[in-house]
């Protein structure tokens, strides 16, 4: 569709560091489809100075950023006044909007992308009381599948807080999220069956690129992640713990920002007690180009993680001809069904002995690199935003 003289707002504005990974990647699907279906449109991003990503997005240069300062970015809890922090938290209340005003101060109306969950929830009931038409396109939304967990204090809090967000985003005109079999079910509470969509965020490889990167040594396990909890970093180093694993020439190479926080210096220490130096490297965040050849040249790629949303390290890997190697993490096998070889979470034993089957054949390993291009295929198709999505949208706008 060519539509000169509509405007598509990206609000990307993250507050943590643990996000800039997935934002990054989400984000520059999420912009690169834009452009391609609406030729002449022009698209704004808004980002935050202290975790601006566009920068790093080079094949968007011609795309517009607007940075929110730092000392504008002030979290609700954070607020004076007790009585204005719980109305603020139970009920989205309007605690952020002059915090709004000043980010969309020179932004005209246009069609609002609300991507990153958790974040300003409140935002697209402020949007879509001031002219704005908002779809959120939810980059990560694992924490809405807890809400069914047990009655746990932490649980109890999540909840509440899960349902506040919920309740800011139904002020969308739709929502687009990752399969997941749960939030569907509960989410069809408050969205109709035609504003409710699945998408597949499904990265696009390029075939040219594809040809570019040699057959390696295949001598390290890969796994590229932001350095937060639910990754579980932990585990690939204790994997290295193993003289079997330490003697058979495997090292481990990581990606991804969060080295420096508090859970990174852990594992760094934990690196040093045991002397893990000479079979972990830390590369931090790489080229596309630098990343794509890890993937291709690694043994496997390996993920540990529980609590998982969409994984698009995942999908690059099954697009990459990297082999998967997941923990059992339910939503990990929702993605990968069967594409994958699959440990027990948690079971480092376990997890050796899935390593070393793709070490020992190369008949095992050639088999996995296969059904993870057959599973990619298989979604590729559907885009992050798919045709109905898209459907959707230009009915939005014409509106």
């Amino acid at each position: 569709m060519n539509k000169t003289g509509e405007r598509f707002i990206v609000f990307a504005v993250a507050n943590s560091p643990q996000l800039m990974t997935g934002v990054r990647q989400y984000v520059n699907l999420l912009v690169g489809q834009l452009k391609r279906d609406y030729r002449g449109v022009d698209i704004v991003v808004v980002v935050s100075e202290e975790y601006d990503f566009i920068s790093d997005l080079g094949q968007h240069s011609d795309v517009l950023k607007v940075t929110v300062p730092k000392n504008e970015i002030t979290p609700i809890f954070k607020r004076k006044g007790l009585m204005q922090r719980l109305l603020n938290f139970l009920f989205c209340n309007k605690g952020n909007d002059n915090t709004y005003n000043k980010m969309f101060e020179n932004i005209e109306p246009g069609l609002v992308f609300y991507t990153v969950y958790s974040t300003f929830s409140d935002f697209p009931r402020w949007a879509n009381n001031n002219g704005y038409k908002v779809v959120s396109v939810v980059h990560d939304i694992r924490a809405v599948s807890r809400l069914n967990n047990s009655a746990t204090l932490g649980n109890i809090k999540s909840f509440v807080s899960n349902m506040r967000h919920l309740t800011c985003i139904i002020n969308s005109s739709c929502l687009v999220l990752v399969p997941n079999a749960y939030v569907k079910g509960f989410l069809k509470k408050f969205f109709s069956s035609n504003n409710l969509y699945e998408s597949f965020a499904v990265p696009e490889i390029s075939r040219t690129t594809r040809a570019l990167v040699n057959k390696g040594t295949r001598q390290y396990l890969y796994f590229p992640a932001t350095i937060i909890e639910s990754k579980y970093h932990i585990h690939l180093l204790q994997l290295f713990l193993s003289e079997k694993v330490r003697g058979s020439g495997l090292r481990l190479v990581l990606t991804g920002t969060n080295w420096d926080s508090s859970l990174g210096c852990e594992l760094q220490e934990f690196i040093i007690k045991h002397e893990l130096s000479p079979y972990v490297e830390h590369l931090g965040f790489v080229s596309r180009d630098d990343q794509e050849a890890l993937y291709r040249n690694a043994l496997a790629t390996v993920f540990p993680t529980r609590d998982e949303s969409f994984n698009l390290g995942i999908w690059e890997s099954f697009a990459f001809g990297s082999p998967v190697i997941c923990s059992d993490d339910k939503e990990l096998l929702m993605q990968v069904e069967g594409a994958a070889c699959v440990f027990k979470f948690g079971d480092i034993q376990d997890l050796e002995s899935k390593v070393f089957q793709l070490l020992r054949s190369e008949v095992v390993r050639e088999e996995y690199i296969r059904k993870g291009r057959e599973r990619y295929r298989n979604c590729a198709k559907g885009r992050l935003l798919s045709n109905e999505v898209i459907v959707k949208i230009n009915t939005i706008i014409n509106s």
